[in-house]
């Protein structure tokens, strides 16, 4: 069995190619969301946090998941209606684009949550 990555970076480069382009694109996309945010693995997840976690980013086979909280989720569920969500994460399949918008608009719905409510991740 091979290690577990201990870093961000043995993360993505564990993931298949087409998995990784995906990946980078969304941690850009987060990154540039949250330009303060440390960035770490959590429970072997990538986390974007403060002073807490703002959200997470996990790759799967087929998909990613972006999973800013369930108060972001719901807040923002009518905007998600062609997006596929659960109660606290967005999927992303890495056969389609992924919703630069709509991501961006939840990592700042998240992190103004945070800000303004010190409200916690889970």
């Amino acid at each position: 069995m091979a290690d577990k990555p201990k870093t961000v970076e043995e993360y993505v480069a564990a993931l298949p190619e087409g998995a990784q382009r995906h990946f980078r694109e969304i941690m850009a996309i987060l990154s540039d969301a949250a330009p303060e945010a440390s960035v770490a693995l959590k429970w072997g997840t990538p986390a974007f946090s403060y002073d807490r976690i703002l959200f997470t980013v996990a790759a799967y086979k087929k998909h990613m998941n972006f999973c800013p909280t369930p108060a972001v989720i719901s807040a923002c569920k009518a905007e998600l209606t062609a997006q596929k969500v659960t109660d606290c994460v967005l999927q992303i399949p890495y056969d389609k684009p992924i919703p630069v918008e709509i991501v961006r608009k939840l990592a700042e719905c998240r992190i103004r949550d945070l800000v303004e409510n010190d409200a916690r991740w889970m």
